[in-house]
């Protein structure tokens, strides 16, 4: 085997109080200046004595950031800071001289930013189904927490109210029908499950949800209807209501988002990849009052101001903390220019002299017995075309600079540019394959002001003329912020109740308005920012996506943060629109996202993930811990097959109709000359190292642990690099083709894939090269429980993987186990050990499951059939508990605590109940020990996880 040296980043350096990490802090540097904030704070002294309000401290750095000669400390009391508006921030705050600008906790103290409202004064409404209700506050709620998606009890976050999950097979929407008339009329009776549809008070504010694939889709419905119809008791019907009686019309809102996939323009490639977002299936329906039937779900009655909701075990409402996310962001960061997209170019916005044609970009029919080509890529799949010498283009727009974006062609000439009339600068549309949406020409620098740029064609050759960026502002990165020791929590976000939620992939969504891909909102934004730095924070309960370094940010960090539920993704870097940049200095670069926890994500929007980057250069996810996913871990990359050559997509589409021969029956056959969509991306030179990545795929499928997509190699000049990750714990569509635990998808290019770890991949593929557009992807030195894998792609390598059974890791796949996932400092609380901590070493035959609904800890468990297979945990402590289930097919287990046998506990129950103490060892002498779970007997054993007495 070809082996390289892992890299192990190294930790990053922590500077001031870190709440919650038990980290050692280093001292303040000299020069340091000291500002206070607290949640009651007044006036504007900001001294020790006498704390300012946040704002207030703000506005102090800000008067004086511009002449720093150290750092400037805000640092925040204690307590609960309740923003009904973000805390923004500019360059004007930002560090200036080489100092930082440091938001942090006071010592010992822990200062959170939340968005939430605190609801009391619950009584029982309802004793025999255990649903109580509480009056919203008058006069404090807003609109939003009077729609909130998003309630949390004691920091846990509640459920909205849902039904049971429907089979997509039994309950499809209305095939072939326009949005505008989409309904689905039950067959029996308006009842589901004792639900009766008719009685619903507000339908509109019911939502479908879809689960297809790799997204989830939602929609409100516009009315619940009954109808005059009735089925016989006795017909056979394949509608989940029940046959008899009268039935109801269930009309699904047919505007905003909900009608999109029918009106919208359909892009493809990079802005999409595989078809039009379509809501298809109803897999379940949200947020009704007749819904709650689970503890921990609530319903928010917005007209009568009633927060209703069904409490789990052990909460006491009298008592409890009951958050309604009610802001819908917390800080913003932004520079300028901030997000920068491109203007189709159209005869309406475009001054034209000659002949100048809005133009297809879809190749004209070819002769008889040669195949059709694919459009060419063009934004709007379309461009402003010029074959005549001297005819010209004009563009008028506002700012500091501009991009024009044109086709490159084997048949383009030269071309005079100018501004305002000024001196032409020559540049030429000549390229040796044709491509889409290239920087022909770019000027910077400019006054702010009206501008107009000019293109002319000098020669014979072939002139598209496709978009104009305009720059509005010169780049002016807010830059050198710091946020430490801060928790952000109990946010929401409500465009979806209205408008709908049409996924595309990963927290990238379509538009309802505009029909392009936008992203889903975060709590705390990055816009334009350089050297920010988010450092040991908590990011809990937040409606949208938790951490956003957006829009051409460069050289900032999230390191050792702790972000759990968040609605949508975890952390997110990068943008899917700005593929085209020529201009380093507006690319998203250098970024690192390190030694962070990321669970739960995608808690509102499964199709969201851990971790997720876009289009960037140079940006490194390394050690960090993401589990717990509904959809994917990490996911990096943007663009499909867009970057990958004509030869390499004709090869794909002649696969397709291989394998699909009758529905591509008399279809000719590409070739390497037939035209295709195919541009440039910018990424590459990234690194998704020693991550541990576990748990995923619990509700969704066609995904995986670690997933790549679009080109890399910011062109073929560079590699990006995966190694030293651990993979492990797949779980909701296992076997299926499209899963794979390293998943290198369509247009994935010049990557080094080497010493990974995959584990309790419950039988996928640990890796499948499936389309020739994946292309120079090198996989080698990787150690896997399961030994399929496929190579379908073009000039690319897999070196088979050294297959371990039973849990009998060799040395140096230990050493990957042991250097993956965040350090000691940063990781979970010692005391709680989930059974997928990768401390634990299963020997034998284990499964891993999760999203099982059944009350494990983290949702997730391991089991065992054989007897013989055994657990070990290595700790630091004086007790431990082991923690599991008791169940009908349960039998004994010997525990052994440091190699002494305890003898035989029987975890046999008649009735199934999750999270048992099974075993206790206390009294034991401070330092290390171990604790050995052996199944004896009985069907199956589990472990959920170990409690650590320190």
């Amino acid at each position: 085997m070809r082996k390289r040296r892992m890299v192990v980043p190294a930790a990053g350096l922590l500077v001031g109080s870190l709440v919650g990490t038990g980290m050692t802090v280093s001292a303040v540097a000299a020069g340091t200046t000291d500002f206070y904030a607290s949640p009651t704070g007044t006036g504007t002294t900001c001294s020790s004595s006498a704390p300012c309000a946040l704002t207030a401290a703000r506005d102090k750095v800000r008067a004086v950031a511009g002449s720093m000669s150290g750092d400037i400390r805000v640092l925040l009391r204690g307590g609960v800071y309740t923003l009904s508006e973000p805390l923004t921030l500019d360059v004007r705050d930002s560090g200036t001289n080489g100092h930082q600008v440091v938001y942090t906790a006071a010592p010992g103290e822990k200062p959170v930013f939340s968005g939430g409202q605190k609801v009391t004064g619950f009584s029982v409404f309802d004793s025999a189904k255990g649903i109580w209700r509480a009056t919203l506050p008058a006069g404090t709620l807003n609109a939003a927490a009077r729609n909130s998606r998003d309630v949390s009890i004691n920091g846990v976050p509640a459920q909205r109210a849902r039904t049971a999950s429907f089979s997509d097979s039994v309950w499809p929407l209305a095939p072939g029908l326009a949005w505008t008339s989409v309904h689905y009329t039950a067959e029996g009776n308006a009842t589901l499950s004792g639900i009766d549809f008719t009685q619903i008070p507000s339908p509109e504010r019911v939502e479908v949800v879809d689960n297809y694939y790799w997204k989830q889709l939602r929609c409100p419905l516009e009315s619940i209807t009954p109808t005059t119809v009735t089925i016989p008791a006795t017909a056979t019907t394949v509608s989940p209501f029940q046959p008899g009686g009268t039935s109801a019309e269930v009309r699904i809102k047919s505007n905003a988002a909900c009608s999109a996939n029918q009106v919208r323009p359909f892009p493809g490639y990079p802005l999409n990849g595989s078809g039009a977002p379509t809501l298809s299936n109803v897999s379940w329906l949200e947020n009704a009052y007749q819904f709650i039937d689970q503890p921990g779900e609530f319903y928010i009655d917005a007209s009568g101001g009633y927060l209703y909701y069904k409490p789990r075990g052990g909460e006491n409402l009298a008592t409890a903390d009951v958050q309604v996310g009610a802001a819908e962001q917390l800080v913003n960061l932004s520079g300028t220019p901030g997000h920068l997209a491109p203007v189709n170019a159209t005869l309406s916005n475009t001054s034209t002299t000659g002949t100048v044609t809005l133009a297809s970009d879809t190749p004209p029919d070819p002769p008889a017995g040669q195949a059709k080509g694919k459009p060419f890529g063009d934004l709007n799949h379309d461009a402003l075309k010029t074959q005549q010498v001297g005819a010209s283009f004009s563009y008028t727009f506002t700012g500091v600079g501009i991009d024009v974006l044109g086709e490159k062609m084997v048949d383009g000439g030269n071309l005079a540019v100018s501004i305002d009339g000024g001196t032409p600068t020559t540049v030429s549309n000549r390229g040796t394959a044709r491509l889409a949406q290239q920087v022909l020409f770019s000027a910077r620098g400019l006054a702010e002001d009206t501008h107009t740029v000019k293109v002319v064609n000098q020669s014979a050759g072939t002139v598209r003329v496709d978009a104009f960026t305009a720059i509005p502002k010169a780049i002016q990165p807010v830059h050198d912020i710091t946020f430490q020791g801060i928790t952000f929590a109990n946010t929401t976000w409500t465009q979806p109740n209205t408008r709908g939620f049409i996924d595309g992939q990963g927290g990238v969504i379509w538009d309802p308005d505009t029909h392009l891909n936008v992203r889903v909102p975060a709590a705390v934004q990055v816009h334009r920012g350089k050297n920010i730095a988010f450092t040991g924070n908590e990011f809990a309960n937040l409606g949208g996506s938790a951490l956003d370094l957006a829009d051409g940010t460069q050289n900032s960090t999230a390191t050792g943060n702790w972000i759990h539920h968040p609605g949508s993704n975890g952390v997110a870097v990068g943008e899917v629109d700005d593929y085209y940049l020529a201009d380093t200095a507006l690319m998203t670069s250098g970024n690192t996202v390190s030694q962070n926890r990321v669970e739960h994500p995608g808690r509102n929007f499964a199709g969201s993930v851990g971790i997720w980057v876009g289009h960037g250069r140079d940006i490194e996810i390394s050690n960090n811990d993401v589990g717990h996913t509904p959809y994917s871990g990490i996911s990096l990359g943007w663009g499909w097959g867009y970057a990958s050559d004509c030869a390499m997509q004709a090869a794909e589409t002649i696969n397709a109709m291989d394998a699909n021969p009758n529905k591509y029956k008399g279809v000719p056959r590409p070739t390497a000359s037939t035209p295709c969509t195919q541009g440039t991306i910018y990424s590459g030179r990234n690194k998704i190292l020693n991550n541990y990545v576990h748990d995923v795929m619990g509700l969704l499928v066609d995904g995986g642990p670690i997933y790549v997509l679009g080109g890399q190699g910011a062109g073929g000049t560079s590699r990006s690099v995966m190694a030293g990750n651990v993979v492990s714990g797949y779980n909701h569509g296992t076997g299926v083709a499209a899963n794979k635990d390293l998943y290198i998808d369509e247009g994935s290019s010049y990557w080094d894939v080497y010493e990974n770890v995959v584990r309790y991949a419950n039988g996928t593929r640990w890796t499948r090269l499936w389309t020739p557009t994946i292309h120079d992807i090198d996989i080698h030195d990787t150690y896997s429980s399961v030994s399929t894998a496929e190579n379908n792609a073009t000039n690319s390598t897999i070196e088979p993987a050294t297959i371990v059974y039973r849990g009998a890791w060799p040395a140096a796949a230990l050493a990957i186990i042991s250097a993956a996932g965040t350090t000691q400092e940063h990781a979970s609380p010692a005391t709680k050990v989930d059974n997928d901590d990768r401390r634990i070493e299963y020997r034998g035959i284990w499964t891993a499951f999760g999203f099982r609904g059944m009350g494990d800890r983290d949702d997730n468990i391991h089991t065992t059939p054989e007897n013989g297979s055994y657990a070990l945990l290595t700790f630091q402590g004086t007790g431990v508990t082991l923690i599991g289930e008791k169940a009908p097919d349960q039998g004994n287990v010997e525990i052994f605590i440091d190699d002494v046998s305890k003898g035989l506990v029987n975890t046999y129950a008649a009735t199934l109940s999750a999270q048992q103490s099974i075993y206790t060892a206390n009294g034991l002498t401070p330092g290390s020990h171990t604790i050995k779970v052996v199944k004896r007997d009985g069907t199956s054993a589990t472990v959920d996880g170990f409690d650590i007495t320190p």
